[in-house]
């Protein structure tokens, strides 16, 4: 873990001098008007990781769009009955089993931080993302705010998981 903390921490010190610009408001237009930092231009490579309890049933159509072929899609995938998804869901979980269910089972066993780190570093990759809160609500870290019974559901790997 602790090679983890080191390699994202070295990745994205760039950053810090980014974060603190605080002349901007939350609104587009003024957001719009922010320049692309010179380190993420000349990075050139960089990884973004998406992960979480979609990571446990792992499935996309594999007919689907360019565009619609996401595991990450996979609870709004499983609202078309007619579906791949949920022709998938049904024959592996059972149709009363929801996509909530998947938190008990997003346990993150064979997670290695420190073959991340040394893969991140092998592959030359300048910068790290981990979308640590995706689309439908579950977080990677205790968040009592984010909903959905989130800080209960997924409290147990998060401490480990986002640092």
């Amino acid at each position: 873990m602790k090679h983890l903390a080191a390699a994202l921490l070295l990745l994205n010190v760039p950053l810090s001098g980014f974060a603190q610009a605080g002349h901007y408001q939350a609104v587009w237009q003024s957001l719009d008007r922010r320049p692309v930092p010179q380190w993420f231009d000349d990075a050139k490579f960089g990884i973004f990781i998406h992960w979480g309890v979609y990571s446990v049933p792992a499935f996309a159509d594999p007919k689907s769009q360019i565009g619609e072929s996401y595991a990450e899609w996979y609870w709004n995938h499983m609202q078309d009955k007619n579906g791949a998804t949920w022709k998938f869901h049904v024959a592996q979980y059972g149709a009363n089993f929801q996509y909530q269910d998947f938190a008990g089972r997003f346990k993150a066993e064979m997670f290695d931080p420190d073959q991340w780190a040394d893969l991140f570093v092998k592959s030359g990759a300048r910068y790290v993302v981990l979308t640590s809160k995706h689309h439908e609500g579950f977080c990677l870290w205790r968040a009592r705010q984010a909903g959905t019974g989130t800080a209960s559901t997924l409290a147990l790997i998060a401490t480990s998981l986002v640092i």
